[in-house]
């Protein structure tokens, strides 16, 4: 007769290692770090998996699965401060969020590998007994090897779960998504503490020990101590509940803008790998007029020239285009205090490259500041003012700003060349041409 519940605590386990494999693999592939936080999970699942097939996995694993989740808390860290993908959107001239400095986030990874030698600990143990004994035979610490290995992985695997739980609380923006994982977690810390004193308990009563059973008996003998079907279950919906919890908190925060746009059922569908047809409907973007005085080698003269500007924003980072008549510039920089500042640059090297420093005008929401750059057909560096607005009557926009537009460009005076000297074939006497 099998036994149902083993099968079950085993099957929660290995679909919770393909949850966290397909979520990687389908939501994650544009994003290196958060591919990797996913793949790290799916492999501290896949290592508790002897527990739901043998009779008596090595504690060890329980260690690896700890130092695991203690790393993935370091990754989630590092993706708060420094993310892999910005989510770019439209810019719509309100400033972006700078998620704060955490003092943790540099010596995380240090701390992970410093409890990493823990996990050798349960092993040296039999070791240094072996050598006691040989020296000792009267002395037998079998019974006291049992009690210590389960205690140090289990200590690890809280760290490990604290891990997550400052990783999530740092990269989240879901209040109630760090409420939900710190309860689930709480609840796996203390059955976890409960089953390491359950499981010290029968080691220190060896009659109490299950019989070790392989392949196809053990799923045909009914759960023991430790390992009963009170524990089973208890992982069981832990464990699903745990990893549905994290890949959903996770990947809230790292999808791409194209998976961002799809409904819930069809990020379903996607990641069940059926097909559908959906085009989602874009949100227009803000249109940016740049308005600017320059002088224009072609048109032979200074004048008012408008620019078409494509710009997305992601924090405090801005990129995008301008776009003129015959011709696109690239452009990044950044949005902070109010001021924007914009490098734009030519991919032909011989169209120059310059910067817009803009202010915003809080009464209309317009830029006003100036470009200042390289003139192709000067051959100088110029300046002059700039008008960026959002506003579809440009012609208000340069009525309300006609000051401003009327300061002429400027452009450096050319220095002087030195007079050339001649030296006469006396040194020292200098004599003209």
């Amino acid at each position: 007769m099998i036994s149902w519940t083993r099968v079950l605590a085993w099957a929660a386990t290995a679909t919770c290692v393909l949850l966290a494999v397909r979520g990687a693999s389908v939501f994650a592939r544009h994003a290196t770090r958060i591919f990797s936080i996913l793949a790290l999970f799916a492999l501290a699942w896949a290592v508790l998996t002897p527990y739901y097939y043998q009779a008596d996995p090595p504690e060890l694993l329980v260690g690896i699965t700890g130092f695991l989740f203690a790393y993935i808390g370091v990754l989630l860290r590092r993706e708060a401060h420094n993310p892999s993908t910005l989510q770019m959107q439209p810019f719509k001239g309100c400033e972006g969020l700078v998620p704060p400095r955490d003092a943790f986030n540099d010596s995380g990874q240090a701390v992970a590998l410093w409890l990493l030698p823990f996990l050798v600990i349960p092993s040296a143990m039999p070791v240094a007994s072996s050598l006691i004994s040989a020296l000792l035979p009267r002395v037998n610490f079998t019974t006291g090897n049992k009690i210590i290995e389960p205690v140090i992985p289990t200590l690890l695997l809280l760290v490990g779960y604290y891990g997550i739980y400052s990783g999530i609380k740092a990269y989240s923006t879901s209040r109630a998504g760090k409420n939900l994982m710190c309860t689930i977690l709480s609840v796996y810390a203390l059955t976890d503490s409960a089953y390491t004193v359950f499981a010290v308990y029968c080691n220190a009563h060896s009659s109490a020990a299950v019989a070790s059973s392989k392949g196809l008996d053990f799923f045909k003998t009914e759960p023991g101590n430790p390992m009963n079907t009170g524990f089973l279950f208890a992982f069981l919906f832990l464990k699903l509940l745990f990893t549905t919890a994290f890949i959903c908190l996770v990947l809230r925060e790292g999808l791409s803008d194209e998976d961002r746009r799809l409904p819930l059922k069809y990020k379903i569908l996607k990641f069940l790998k059926v097909p559908f047809h959906f085009s989602p409907a874009s949100e227009p973007a803000p249109i940016w007029i740049g308005i600017s005085r320059e002088y224009r080698g072609k048109q032979e003269r200074e004048d008012i020239y408008h620019e078409r500007l494509n710009l997305s924003q992601g924090g405090c980072q801005v990129t995008g285009e301008i776009d003129r008549a015959v011709s696109e510039w690239q452009v990044e920089g950044s949005f902070l205090h109010d001021v924007l500042v914009l490098r734009y640059w030519h991919e032909n090297r011989d169209r120059g490259s310059g910067a817009i420093v803009v202010e915003r005008v809080s009464q209309t929401g317009d830029f006003r500041g100036c470009w200042l750059g390289y003139d192709r057909d000067k051959k100088q560096i110029g300046a002059g003012p700039y008008i960026l607005t959002h506003r579809r009557d440009t012609d208000e926009v340069e009525e309300e700003n006609k000051n401003w537009l009327d300061t002429p460009t400027y452009f450096p005076p050319a220095k002087a060349s030195a007079p050339q000297v001649v030296y006469s074939r006396i040194e020292g006497d200098p004599g003209s041409q």
